[in-house]
């Protein structure tokens, strides 16, 4: 899992505002943990390969 900050950077340096777009349309899996939130790996790769529309 990566958090917001390691996702933005991972997928190219993205905006907070991009990241949030692509939870909320399903393309990247949330996952929280007490407060804290993360980004599973799996999504992240497949955004990365694929793109999402």
């Amino acid at each position: 899992m990566a958090s917001i900050p390691q996702t933005r950077q991972l997928l190219g340096g993205i905006s907070d505002t991009s990241v949030w777009r692509l939870t909320n349309r399903g393309a990247l899996e949330v996952r929280k943990i007490g407060s804290r939130t993360f980004i599973t790996m799996t999504s992240i790769r497949r955004v990365a390969e694929q793109g999402a529309e």
